[in-house]
């Protein structure tokens, strides 16, 4: 087998969430022109900047906005944070990192309210400018509205 076809091979098995995790590595300004490969779209997930962690995992970022992970890992409550229902960031949120479309999401809340008392995490129209307020907090924002020294990236989900 050639070199190249090795290398196409080696790519194609990286997951999302490999992929994923490489992505912070080349989004360190991301408030710079957008660099090729990179998109205004891409979703950066931010947290404060006080925030007891440096980076997540869409599984651990999934987990917190399910209510399913409730701390962090020094046991500070985490605390998610989500754009308003209906607006094209949570609905891309939705779909590239909880894997639901918007109306499965509120039929999960709506059973998480009946059956175990839980709600879902508060809607901001302004996530990042939550995030710089609420100590613990954890949220998104589109790659073209992030603001440096405001919240800290944790992860990127490129856009399609």
């Amino acid at each position: 087998m050639n070199k190249p076809v090795k290398l196409l091979l080696l790519l194609a098995s990286f997951s999302v969430t490999t992929l994923c995790h490489i992505a912070p590595a080349f989004a360190q300004n991301p408030g710079d022109a957008t660099p090729a490969g990179e998109s205004e779209n891409d979703i950066l997930i931010v947290a404060n900047l006080k925030a007891p962690v440096d980076k997540i995992d869409i599984r651990e970022l999934k987990a917190i906005y399910l209510k399913k992970k409730l701390y962090w890992s020094m046991g500070q409550d985490a605390l998610p944070l989500n754009s308003q229902y209906g607006s094209q960031l949570r609905t891309e949120f939705q779909i590239r990192v909880l894997g639901m479309a918007p109306e499965v999401e509120l039929k999960y809340w709506e059973r998480q309210k009946i059956e175990h008392a839980i709600l879902p995490p508060p809607e901001f129209p302004q996530t990042q400018k939550a995030v710089f307020k609420l100590k613990n907090s954890v949220s998104y924002v589109f790659r073209k509205d992030y603001r440096e020294n405001v919240s800290k990236i944790l992860l990127v989900i490129l856009a399609n």
